[in-house]
Formats: C-alpha cells, sequence, structure tokens
C-alpha cells in the first residue's frame, strides 16, 4: 500500500511540475456581428454581406467560408426583365474539405427551439461550386444555408450545427 501511495504520489509531482506546457488551440472564434454572436471554428472566414436594399428584401448578412473570394459581393442583382435576381455567390469552387455558409435574415419562416439543421437535397447553387452536401437551419432570426464538400462531410456537417446551435442575440 505504501508504495502505491508513493507512486501515485511521483505522478501527481510530475503532472504538477514547472515545465510548460503547449498553448491549447482555441475550439472556436466567437465573434459579434451586427445584433448576432456567433462562434465557428477558426478555419473559417467571415465575409460581412452587402447592406440590404431599401425594399426590405433580405439579402446576406454574413458569410463563414473557408475559401478565397473570387467575386466581388454585389447585391441584389436584378436581371434583364427587371426582376430580383438575389446575390451571387462570391465563390466560384469549393476545394475537398472546403465549407462555404450564407447567412440571411429571416422574413418569417418559423424557427424550431431549439434549432433543427437539416440535411436538404443539393441545391443547385451548391452543385455549381462542387458541394456535396446542403444543410439548412432558422436560429436566431436568420436563416442559415451550408454548402459541404467532401471529405469528412459528417465532421463538416457537425461543425455548422455547432455553429447554428451558437446563434444568439448580442442584447
Amino acid at each position: 500500500m505504501r508504495r502505491a501511495t508513493l507512486g501515485l504520489a511521483g505522478i501527481l509531482l510530475a503532472a504538477c511540475s514547472a515545465t510548460p506546457s503547449a498553448s491549447p488551440v482555441p475550439t472556436a472564434t466567437t465573434e459579434t456581428i451586427g445584433r448576432l454572436v456567433v462562434a465557428h471554428p477558426p478555419a473559417w472566414r467571415l465575409v460581412r454581406g452587402p447592406p440590404g436594399p431599401a425594399d426590405g428584401r433580405a439579402v446576406p448578412s454574413f458569410y463563414l467560408m473557408t475559401e478565397p473570394i473570387a467575386n466581388v459581393i454585389a447585391c441584389p442583382t436584378i436581371a434583364d426583365d427587371g426582376t430580383y435576381a438575389g446575390c451571387p455567390q462570391p465563390i466560384d469552387a469549393l476545394s475537398a474539405g472546403g465549407l462555404f455558409v450564407t447567412v440571411s435574415p429571416n422574413l418569417g419562416l418559423m424557427e424550431p427551439a431549439p434549432p433543427v439543421t437539416n440535411v436538404i437535397e443539393t441545391t443547385a447553387a451548391c452543385r455549381s461550386i462542387g458541394g456535396e452536401r446542403s444543410l439548412f437551419a432558422t436560429a436566431a432570426g436568420m436563416v442559415v444555408e451550408a454548402c459541404l464538400r467532401g471529405p469528412r462531410l459528417d465532421q463538416a456537417e457537425a461543425q455548422v450545427r455547432a455553429f447554428v446551435l451558437s446563434l444568439r442575440s448580442a442584447g
């Protein structure tokens, strides 16, 4: 028994020594964007969306992505026939393991509590940039649309789900 106690004391002493340990790697970056507080993986880059039009149409408030911006964020766009054509995506393609998330104001969709993130049929916009999985959620007055490209789709999906659950009011 005494030998076991001395062994345990030695382990505890070694664990409490002054040897410096590596700094912990942050698991999330927390940011305030307008009236929202969000948490996302550090590898996701935040890009603010364009100012909304005066007529109240929803344009993206911000994007989160793993890719560099390829296109100027010009929104809203009007088609040749004068109709609202939405907002072009600011990226051309997702690289392997890439992710692109669009967050826009919710103009009336139901928001379950707690938020639910659904895997939906891969959208044409997602497929056009090489995406393989689309996700959709409403939370904290926002609509979240995510486009993922493998490998590690399940890991990326879990990160999007955690992001959606992190959305909360800053005030």
